[in-house]
């Protein structure tokens, strides 16, 4: 039978549970019958009379070294079970096949319901009695035990953190990386299904270890999309190189600027050298994956898979940096240079859509959120990266003296307040010195700045400038329009 230990009193536990809380139901129900009546008229029925708190905890207490020992086999099997289908720990041990992974997921199914037994705690919709009611958190932490000796055993075959970056371009570690990630990903994915179908207390038991889990399968991965999210940030940063926007810009040109092509390249060449490594590999634009979510937050975890998460998060970073050293670009020239930058922000969109699997409503395809770590990875904040890159791209073909009108409202509300704060002061009087000129850094270091810095200091910067230009501001054109609107936007001090 699927229960632990080779003692039938410990291995049949579950079983022995349910048949003494049948027998204590049939006398609690004896004992509230009526007694014999001369009277021939039917007396009303009585409803059971419950337990008495003595009853129910001599119950508990009577079971209680079998329920140990049970609790205690179970957590040895699903240990046992964990080890065979992991193998020997090590920086060196061969990644585990798909097949072993479930084997494992079969093997702690088998322990999370043998706790039901025959009519038992789980399943169905009567309270479980007092020798079961512990079956479910029980079977859950022996489960847990299972899950976290698999993410251990997972956590060592990474070694002591991942290699230099020189090292993480062998494509053997990119094989081996992804042959990690697949595996935790997959066993991650198939325990967060059951969760819907365990008692809560079961199911409660288990999300500590499946967390876990979850952060190790996160840490094999992250250097992976960590070198992608830095090459991708180098590229951008480079945006600024020769003023490409600038009144130099041909108006006639439909190349993309070298940076784009550089980071649509690093993006194809993270697909090819470890996203399509991963078993299965991560959809494409309009793929999907996985259904959606559940009736618990823990069930749409496995809408998700980890891996699928850190893209959507790599997919948000590239839009938000594009998307920030876009509103930094100064100076801009109308209209060839507004052509130039909407005609690469597009391409980067198209980039981040192809190579990032990313619909074009900035989700993944298929929906669906992910539980504890990966939800943080999840779901990009408002406002969504890859709609302020869209939106930007039609700001910057807006003349300026429409940028008041509603719908360019509604643009300017769709990105960061800061980027926004940025972009209309590149619109605004020349003036104006842009907060990166007069700290003397160049854009890509204000922007690392940007960054780290809290959203309010980052505003300041640009009232502060502004400020500086005194009475000089208001005297050009462009003032009338974009100087309300920086106060909208940074608020009055």
């Amino acid at each position: 039978m699927a229960g632990g230990g080779t003692n039938p009193l410990v291995a049949g536990y579950p079983r022995l549970a349910a048949s003494l809380d049948a027998a204590l139901a049939r006398l609690a129900a004896s004992a509230s019958a009526p007694p014999a009546s001369s009277s021939t008229t039917a007396a009303a029925p009585h409803p059971p009379a419950p337990l008495s708190r003595r009853h129910a905890a001599l119950a508990a207490s009577a079971l209680a070294p079998a329920r140990a020992a049970w609790a205690a086999a179970a957590s040895a099997r699903a240990a046992g079970a964990a080890a065979s289908a992991l193998g020997a720990p090590g920086p060196r041990a061969p990644p585990p096949p798909s097949a072993a992974i479930q084997r494992l997921v079969a093997r702690l199914h088998d322990v999370l319901t043998d706790a039901s037994g025959p009519g038992g705690g789980s399943g169905g919709s009567a309270a479980p009695g007092p020798a079961s009611a512990a079956l479910p958190a029980l079977a859950g932490a022996a489960a847990g035990v299972g899950v976290t000796a698999a993410a251990e055993r997972l956590s060592a075959m990474c070694g002591s953190g991942l290699p230099d970056p020189a090292a993480q371009a062998d494509p053997a570690w990119a094989a081996r990386a992804a042959a990690l990630t697949s595996a935790g990903s997959e066993l991650h994915r198939s325990l967060a299904a059951l969760l819907p179908r365990c008692p809560p207390a079961g199911a409660a038991a288990l999300a500590g270890p499946l967390e876990t889990l979850a952060g190790v399968v996160a840490r094999t991965a992250a250097p992976a999309f960590g070198g992608a999210a830095d090459a991708a940030a180098a590229a951008i940063a480079r945006s600024h190189a020769g003023a490409p926007y600038g009144p130099a810009a041909a108006a006639s040109s439909s190349t993309p600027s070298p940076w784009v092509g550089e980071l649509g390249d690093g993006l194809a060449g993270f697909r090819a050298g470890f996203l399509a490594r991963l078993v299965p590999p991560l959809p494409s634009s309009g793929g999907g994956e996985g259904g959606g979510g559940g009736a618990r937050g823990a069930s749409a975890a496995a809408a998700q898979s980890i891996p699928s998460a850190l893209l959507t998060r790599l997919a948000s970073r590239v839009a938000a940096l594009t998307v920030r050293h876009a509103c930094l670009a100064r100076p801009v020239a109308q209209p060839a240079g507004a052509a130039q930058l909407a005609r690469d922000l597009a391409e980067v969109e198209a980039a981040v859509v192809e190579e990032c699997g990313v619909s074009s409503s900035g989700r993944r395809g298929g929906g669906g959120g992910a539980a504890g770590v990966a939800a943080a990875a999840a779901a990009p904040p408002h406002p969504q990266p890859l709609a302020a890159l869209r939106a930007l791209r039609r700001l910057v073909l807006i003349p300026t003296p429409d940028l008041a009108a509603p719908a360019s409202r509604d643009l300017l509300r769709a990105l960061d307040p800061v980027d926004a704060a940025h972009f209309l002061l590149g619109r605004g009087p020349a003036v104006v010195e842009s907060p990166a000129s007069a700290a003397g850094q160049p854009p890509p270091a204000y922007g690392a700045w940007l960054d780290a810095a809290p959203p309010g200091a980052a505003l300041a910067a640009v009232r502060a400038a502004v400020a500086a230009a005194g009475s000089a501001a208001h005297l050009e054109p462009s003032a009338a329009v974009v100087v309300p609107l920086l106060e909208e936007v940074c608020g009055k001090k």
